[in-house]
């Protein structure tokens, strides 16, 4: 590959590799050691806001001992749910709207996050905090605080005094 050159990797593309679940787990296993370990450049994510209550978010990344560069774009505009279209939020988590994984995800998003959560827990020096950051009325398939509470109420029990939860009501800038 001529490293002079941008590689765009659709969605396809990333599907046909076929990583199971250990393999994403042990990629993100070394991701987040160098990280921990301070040898990632990862800017503050530069954001334009669209309206009042959306955003648009770049994440780039780097890691030097990988020798790769990523970015990630993220955007959230609340009003999406009234056409059809995903908002970030706890919908992930609980499947979709329909609860049965509408946004076709190739792996199980649950034991993602369990699975990488184990995989952090290991060392013993670690704690997490869970920060919900979609704010809907509870009991609403995209709540994130609901989404973190049950993630939370679950792992709380197999690492007891190591999971936390960010408890209240704030709005996506607040919560940031």
């Amino acid at each position: 590959m001529n490293q002079d050159k941008i590689l765009y990797l659709s969605r396809k593309d990333v599907e046909e590799v076929g990583l199971s679940m250990p393999e994403i787990i042990e990629a993100l296993d070394s991701m987040f050691k160098e990280k921990g370990e301070g040898r990632v450049e990862m800017p503050p994510k530069p954001g334009i806001h669209t309206r009042q209550d959306a955003f648009i978010h770049a994440m780039p990344a780097y890691i030097p001992k990988l020798q790769s560069a990523g970015m990630k774009w993220v955007s959230g505009y609340p009003d999406n749910q009234k056409m059809d279209l995903p908002y970030i939020s706890g919908l992930l988590i609980n499947g979709g709207y329909t609860q049965e994984n509408m946004f076709g995800l190739k792996t199980n998003y649950s034991e993602l996050v369990y699975g990488v959560v184990d995989l952090l827990m290991k060392d013993m020096r670690l704690l997490i905090l869970l920060v919900p950051h979609v704010f809907v009325p509870r009991g609403n398939v995209e709540s994130d605080p609901d989404a973190c509470l049950k993630v939370y109420e679950e792992l709380n029990k197999k690492y007891p005094g190591r999971i936390f939860l960010t408890r209240g009501k704030y709005n996506q800038n607040e919560i940031k």
